[in-house]
């Protein structure tokens, strides 16, 4: 399976569309916080808009997202260009 890749402003933009805000972290780090759900939140590194997120990062993010029921795993699999590979059908 391909390695998930997505821009940090791709990925600001989601979180964004699904009802997070940016809000203060410690130096060096960004956050965001769901605007209905105070306790649904992610911390970043401060990525450039422009760099690839971290595999891990995206991995965690699509775990999240779908265990708060806000994305389902396969449409994040889709954004982030992964698409899971198809078996054959058994004869």
């Amino acid at each position: 399976m391909p390695e998930p890749r997505m821009t940090f402003s791709a990925l600001r933009r989601l979180l964004s569309d699904l009802g997070f805000r940016e809000v203060p972290a410690q130096k060096s780090f960004i956050g965001f916080q769901h605007e209905d759900q105070p306790e649904t939140w992610f911390v970043f590194p401060a990525y450039r808009g422009n760099a690839l997120v971290a595999p891990r990062h995206l991995a965690a993010v699509r775990v999240q997202l779908d265990g708060w029921g806000l994305m389902e795993a396969a449409d994040f699999d889709r954004l982030v260009g992964v698409v899971p590979a198809r078996h054959p059908a058994p004869h």
